[in-house]
């Protein structure tokens, strides 16, 4: 079976051999630590119960096979281009949090290169 879709409130996860015949199964306690680890895309060994109203609830799930790194994305969405123009957004912010912080203490002149500077550092720092 594979995982085609988490819902956006994070409580359901959509898991079956095909988009059109896949089920929405809830998360439980059970397996809410384990669903971290699970991509879009991969391919997992699950155990669910039916509870009283009919819905599925997920009891085990296995990760047997991870989707490729090149056709997958992660389940936030997140691209690396997109989760790094976050990263660069904000440094961005620290730098002028930082720059405002040190109103008066820096030559006006040279505020690029000090900007530039610390833009750097907060580069070394963030990773």
């Amino acid at each position: 079976m594979k995982v085609f879709a988490f819902s956006g409130d994070g409580k359901y996860v959509k898991i079956g051999e095909s988009n059109e015949t896949a089920q929405w199964y809830a998360i439980t306690s059970a397996v809410k630590n384990f669903i971290k680890n699970i991509s879009k895309g991969d391919e997992v060994e699950v155990r669910a119960t039916k509870n009283s109203v009919g819905k599925l609830e997920l009891q085990f799930i296995n990760v047997t096979k991870k989707a490729s790194d090149s056709g997958s994305t992660p389940r936030y969405g997140k691209s690396p281009e997109e989760q790094e123009s976050i990263k660069r957004q904000a440094i961005g912010h620290m730098v002028s949090r930082t720059l405002i912080a040190l109103q008066g203490q820096v030559d006006v002149n040279n505020i690029q290169k000090v900007a530039e500077e610390l833009y750097k550092k907060y580069q070394e720092l963030v990773g």
